[in-house]
């Protein structure tokens, strides 16, 4: 706060005059107060002028300044803390700080040059360590680069392309799903998108074949998440079914016309069916576990039944536990067999994957 240079700390003397007024509450006017004069000594009052330097006031702090602390004649600086620290008979000399400080300084000293004459031999084995490990830190950092870039442009393909023959060389078993590709853009045709950049990028261990989860950003569009093989030779391969969600018809279609006689192979989101629909051929709840089936952007539903107890209920029941009560993505044939007169059920066959994507042929085609 600054100081207004007209009001600055005097002495009063007995000479002084001036009125000294006494504030009172809000509503009360200022009192003139009597003032009491208290004779000094001529020789304290030079004292007292002697010590307070006017002109110096306003700058100076209860701080010593450094000559002060080198020479320690004058008279101590009041700290308020002073009241909270405990009392010190007498202060250390500065002296002996500096005795101490080159006596830990000559012990460091000692200690180095006999860690450097002791780690001789095995300094340049160390190095040698070092150099290696950087190395091996700049090869590590090549290989991710190269295989971000290599990512990068495939997405950038994929994304682009729109005819399905150019995208067999960017997929993930281009001799199996070359039909399933034809039959899908027929039903699906392709459009051309622009990649607008790379999201979450991690791997995935996937019964010990390496796989990389990413986010692929599309410009003026939702984002997508690609599931991309790192084969042994290092290529990087789209897994086509499970980004487009292959199915074999349309879920919506299935559920309307359930067509009976056959199997089918859907992925879909499986969860316990809660309020236990147990109605015609599968009304036995002693026989029959039932499931609530559902599919990717689509409310239709189906409750998939399976034999309680068996090998492929137990399966199941063990997938939704682990998925701690949430949906499983499951890859699943299902089937409806002839005469059935369920609206909505359906036989759970077989498993085909634990998830979405194919990573092993499927067995009993």
């Amino acid at each position: 706060m600054e100081q207004d240079p007209e009001k600055k700390l005097r002495v009063l003397e007995e000479e002084d005059t001036e009125e000294v007024l006494r504030l009172g509450g809000l509503k009360k006017k200022p009192e003139v107060v009597e003032k009491v004069v208290v004779p000094r000594k001529p020789e304290e009052a030079a004292r007292l002028e002697s010590l307070v330097n006017l002109d110096d006031l306003d700058r100076r702090s209860i701080e010593p300044d450094i000559d002060t602390i080198i020479d320690g004649e004058s008279e101590p600086v009041y700290d308020g803390e002073q009241e909270w620290a405990p009392k010190e008979d007498r202060p250390v000399p500065y002296g002996w700080f500096v005795l101490v400080f080159l006596f830990i300084a000559a012990l460091v000293t000692t200690a180095l040059i006999q860690i450097q004459r002791s780690a001789d031999g095995e300094g340049e084995v160390a190095r040698q360590v070092a150099v290696e490990r950087l190395e091996e830190d700049e090869r590590a950092d090549a290989e991710a680069y190269a295989l971000v870039e290599a990512v990068e442009e495939i997405l950038r393909k994929y994304l682009t392309t729109s005819s399905h023959s150019e995208l067999l060389p960017l997929v993930r078993d281009p001799e199996r799903v070359r039909p399933l590709m034809e039959e899908w853009y027929a039903r699906n045709p392709k459009k051309s998108r622009e990649f607008d950049g790379l999201g979450v990028f991690q791997p995935l261990d996937i019964n010990g074949r390496l796989f990389w989860l990413a986010t692929c950003m599309v410009k003026d569009a939702e984002h997508e998440t690609v599931l991309i093989e790192q084969t042994q030779d290092g290529k990087v391969l789209i897994d086509w079914e499970s980004q487009v969600c292959y199915q074999p018809m349309a879920w919506e279609r299935y559920v309307e016309k359930r067509p009976a006689g056959g199997e089918l192979d859907f992925r879909i989101y499986l969860q316990p069916d809660l309020q236990g629909f147990y109605s015609h051929e599968f009304s036995d709840e002693e026989k029959w576990n039932v499931y609530r089936l559902t599919a990717k952007d689509s409310e239709e539903y189906l409750f998939g039944y399976v034999l309680r107890g068996s090998e492929l209920d137990e399966l199941l029941l063990r997938l939704v536990r682990e998925n701690q009560g949430y949906p499983a993505s499951l890859y699943l044939r299902l089937g409806i067999p002839e005469g059935t007169t369920s609206p909505r059920g359906v036989l759970i066959k077989e498993l085909l994957s634990e998830r979405w994507a194919l990573v092993d042929p499927v067995t009993g085609d």
